[in-house]
């Protein structure tokens, strides 16, 4: 089976207005719209964080600044809050999906990951898992949650493949880090016509 896996395509993220904007967002949404109808994929899911004001994760809940950190974890703007503008996914991009899979719900655990919350826990896309499988992945932040979502699901699956040209990293640099990193865990390729 192959599965797309399309990481918190966002209005914080993608969009220059949004609380979190990751620089270029924008500019990948056609393609990835484009992508995203391909008749390729037998499953389509996308990933949303989806988080209740005053989140775990949100400098704001800890009185601090933006981008500091604490216990070893960065604080983040206020972001993706549940039914917010900013959680939006774009419904051009949306209507694509099969499956839409909300995380970091909960106030006290965050979940950059697809597939572990940060208390370890396996989420329930796991069990859409399967070792033959293949898994594209794109989306927002390469050095995030599409990171950590590589790494987790390498774990469970060997045939994973790397959007490059579909993937916004928090600044470009991040961006071409990660995929450094990444190469380890997934192949990294450019958008197939299918």
């Amino acid at each position: 089976m192959k599965t797309l896996l399309v990481i918190d395509y966002q209005y914080d993220f993608y969009h220059p207005k949004g609380s979190l904007y990751c620089e270029g967002g924008e500019k990948i949404l056609d393609k990835l719209t484009e992508f995203s109808k391909s008749p390729f994929f037998d499953l389509k899911i996308f990933t949303q964080d989806w988080h209740p004001k005053r989140h775990i994760s949100f400098a704001s809940t800890h009185n601090k600044e933006p981008f500091t950190a604490l216990d070893g974890d960065i604080l983040w703007p206020d972001h993706c809050v549940c039914g917010s503008l900013g959680a939006e996914i774009p419904k051009t991009l949306s209507d694509n999906a099969d499956i839409i899979f909300r995380k970091g719900c909960g106030l006290k655990i965050d979940s950059y990951s697809a597939f572990r919350d940060k208390s370890g826990n396996l989420t329930p896309l796991q069990r859409f898992i399967r070792e033959d499988d293949e898994f594209y992945i794109c989306g927002i932040a390469t050095d995030v949650c599409v990171s950590y979502t590589v790494k987790d699901l390498a774990e469970f699956c060997k045939n994973i493949f790397l959007v490059e040209d579909l993937c916004i990293g928090v600044t470009p640099q991040k961006h071409n880090e990660a995929l450094s990193e990444l190469a380890g865990f997934a192949k990294i390729i450019k958008r197939i016509n299918k």
